[in-house]
């Protein structure tokens, strides 16, 4: 339980943070019904082709609505709930002030989109776009708030062939994960998550965000054991 809501742990990082996803936003754990409880709202890929008409894809920047990027709808639901920065424009590339109770506790996080060319894990990218084209700005996506790999999808059971009602991460919902669809730095085809993930060509459309943050290693616990009955609570 963090903040009146219920997260899972998704795994421990290499310098021993600790990744989450949204489980239930409407309450804590011991009587959470995930679901669509799991999700924030729905957001696109921003898109436009480049100038080999070869189509991109965005997480930061849509063309005719930038607040309707995930980005942005994103750091807007994370602003509501842990900082102080209420009045803001969506997206923004500036670090966020936490409010006092998580400045220890939330890690201002580097987000990655998985291995994309066979050499490991490459950093989500801004992209800037023009009126003819987009610039690939190179810079590394920061941010307290992200989505899920669709590599950690994987890790917890979720395959890209056929469905898995049993693993934690299971929703009947359709979301996003970061994730091209082949182990290409171009291919920026997206992967959403459901019982099974699939390789959506098209990512300019609505679909569910189902939100994860990072705690800082060497994180304080009032109590419990990791159970739904006896959930972690953190200090």
């Amino acid at each position: 339980n963090f903040n009146e809501m219920c997260w899972r742990i998704v795994r421990i990082e290499g310098d021993g943070s600790i990744k989450l996803i949204l489980e239930d936003k409407a309450q804590t754990c011991e009587t959470a019904t995930g679901g669509e409880n799991a999700f924030i709202g729905k957001a696109s890929y921003g898109y436009k082709n480049d100038e080999n008409n070869n189509p991109r894809f965005d997480y930061q920047n849509c063309i005719d609505d930038k607040e309707a990027c995930i980005r942005a709808k994103l750091q807007k639901w994370f602003n509501e709930k842990f900082t102080e920065n209420i009045e803001m424009t969506y997206p923004s590339n500036n670090k966020l002030t936490l409010k006092d109770e998580f400045q220890s506790i939330i890690k201002y996080n580097t987000w990655y989109i998985g291995d994309t060319n066979g050499e490991g894990d490459f950093p989500a990218r801004i992209r800037i776009y023009t009126t003819t084209s987009l610039i690939d700005t190179k810079n590394p996506v920061l941010d307290y708030v992200g989505l899920l790999t669709a590599d950690e999808m994987a890790l917890a059971g979720i395959s890209i062939n056929e469905e898995n009602l049993h693993s934690y991460l299971s929703n009947r919902l359709w979301s996003w994960t970061f994730g091209p669809g082949g182990h290409n730095i171009s291919d920026d085809y997206m992967i959403s998550a459901y019982t099974k993930m699939r390789v959506d060509g098209v990512a300019n459309y609505g679909m569910n965000m189902r939100p994860s943050i990072v705690l800082i290693p060497n994180i304080e616990l009032i109590q419990g054991n990791g159970t739904k009955e006896n959930p972690y609570i953190i200090k």
